[in-house]
C-alpha cells in the first residue's frame, strides 16, 4: 500500500466518476501501475500498486492558515467549508458528521440542513486549533477598472495573512462571449498574459509570504456550454464552431486596442478565438495552469515552496450546474477533491519537483 501521492490525482478523479454517489466522499483504493528501469538483460516491466485513498477529510484543514484567492468559483466551495467545519451546539459528544462514510446524496442532504441553521460564511475560524480558512476575491460584475483595483486589494488580504497553503483561480472575468460580455483594453492584456499577469503575480505573492509551503492553482470552472438559453445559447454555439463572422465581428470591434496594453493584432484575433467564454476558453486557461506550474517544477530552486494543480475541473459536469459555470450541486466531491489534493501535495517536498506534475494535462479543444 501506498501513501496518496500527487501522481494518484487522476486515478482518483477517474474512480470519483465512476460512481459519484458511491466513491464521492468514501475511501478507496485505486491501482497505479510504474515500469522498472530497463537495463542490458531486461525490458520494462509494469508494477501495480494498490493505494488506499482517503474519502473526505475535513482535517486536512485544521491547525492551519488556509486562503483561497480568486472568483466566485472558490468563493461558493469556501462558503460549503463552514456549515461542513463549523460545530452545531449538540455536537459536544459526538462531532461533526462523518462524511466520509456518508453517500453523496447523504452527506448533501445533511450539509444542506447544517448551512439552514448555521448560514453560509467565507471566513472560518478556529481558535482552539488555529485554524483559519479565508477566502479573498472578486464575484459579480464590475468594470475593467474597478476589477484591476479589487485584484490588488484581495492579493494584500492574502498578503497580511501568510497562509500556510494557497489555493488561487482566476480567468472567467476576462473572457468574452461578444457582444454579451463588455470588452476592454486591459481585460484583453491580462487574457494575453494571463502567465505573467496572473500566475506569476500569484506564484510570487507565495514565495513572498514566508509560511506559504503550498500553493494549488485550481482549474478553471467547467462550462456547460448545453445548459446556456437565449442569446447566451445563440453566442455560445457561433463561437464553439469558431464562426469566422462571428469572430471577425469581434476583432473588429477590439482592434482598437492593438498598440496600447502591449496589444498586437494577432493577440486581439487570438482573444477572439480562444478567449471565448465557452468550454474552448476554460481548456485553454487550464493549459496555461499545466504549462506554468510544469515551467516552475523545472526551475524552481527554492525547496520551500510546493506547487500543484488542483483540477476540480474533471469532476465538474452538467449534472452538478444550474447556471453552465458555478458547480454547486455536488460541492462535496470537489471539497474531498481538495483534501486529498492538499494532503498529497504536502507529501512531495522530498520529491524532484520536475515530476510532480500530473501527466494528463488538458489539451485544447478545438
Amino acid at each position: 500500500m501506498r501513501y496518496t501521492t500527487h501522481e494518484l490525482l487522476p486515478s482518483i478523479i477517474a474512480k470519483i466518476n465512476e460512481d459519484p454517489e458511491d466513491n464521492g466522499l468514501k475511501p478507496f483504493t485505486v491501482v497505479s501501475s510504474s515500469s522498472s528501469s530497463p537495463d542490458e538483460d531486461k525490458s520494462n516491466i509494469s508494477i501495480n500498486h494498490m493505494s488506499n485513498i482517503k474519502g473526505l477529510d475535513l482535517n486536512i484543514f485544521r491547525g492551519r492558515r488556509t486562503a483561497i484567492l480568486g472568483d466566485s468559483t472558490l468563493f461558493y466551495p469556501t462558503q460549503w467549508l463552514y456549515p461542513m467545519m463549523t460545530h452545531l451546539n449538540d455536537e459536544e459528544e459526538n462531532g461533526i458528521p462523518k462524511y466520509d462514510e456518508m453517500s453523496l446524496s447523504e452527506a448533501s442532504e445533511v450539509v444542506k440542513k447544517r448551512a439552514g441553521i448555521l448560514g453560509v460564511k467565507e471566513l472560518i475560524t478556529d481558535s482552539t486549533d488555529n485554524t483559519l480558512i479565508q477566502w479573498a476575491g472578486v464575484k459579480g460584475r464590475s468594470g475593467a477598472k474597478r476589477f484591476e483595483t479589487r485584484i490588488s486589494e484581495m492579493i494584500e488580504t492574502v498578503a497580511q495573512l501568510n497562509p500556510h497553503v494557497l489555493v488561487a483561480n482566476m480567468g472567467l472575468h476576462w473572457l468574452h462571449l461578444h457582444p454579451l460580455v463588455p470588452k476592454d483594453g486591459i481585460v484583453i492584456h491580462r487574457w494575453v498574459h494571463y502567465k505573467t499577469t496572473w500566475l506569476r503575480e500569484v506564484y510570487n505573492l507565495a514565495m513572498d509570504m514566508n509560511e506559504t509551503t503550498l500553493l494549488l492553482f485550481k482549474t478553471t470552472n467547467f462550462v456547460c456550454d448545453s445548459k446556456r438559453t437565449g442569446d447566451w445559447e445563440k453566442y455560445s454555439n457561433l463561437y464553439l464552431s469558431m464562426d469566422n463572422r462571428t469572430i471577425e465581428t469581434c476583432y473588429e470591434e477590439n482592434k482598437q486596442f492593438v498598440g496600447t496594453y502591449d496589444l498586437t493584432k494577432s493577440q486581439v484575433y487570438d482573444y477572439c478565438r480562444f478567449g471565448q467564454f465557452t468550454e474552448i476558453g476554460v481548456q485553454y486557461y487550464n493549459g496555461l495552469v499545466y504549462d506554468f506550474v510544469r515551467e516552475v517544477h523545472e526551475n524552481q530552486t527554492d525547496s520551500r515552496l510546493t506547487v500543484g494543480v488542483f483540477n476540480d475541473h474533471d469532476v465538474e459536469s452538467c449534472e452538478s450546474t444550474n447556471d453552465a459555470i458555478h458547480h454547486r450541486e455536488k460541492m462535496e466531491i470537489r471539497l474531498r477533491l481538495l483534501s486529498n489534493t492538499i494532503e498529497s501535495y504536502l507529501g512531495c517536498r522530498n520529491i524532484n519537483p520536475q515530476l510532480m506534475v500530473e501527466t494528463t494535462a488538458p489539451k485544447l479543444g478545438v
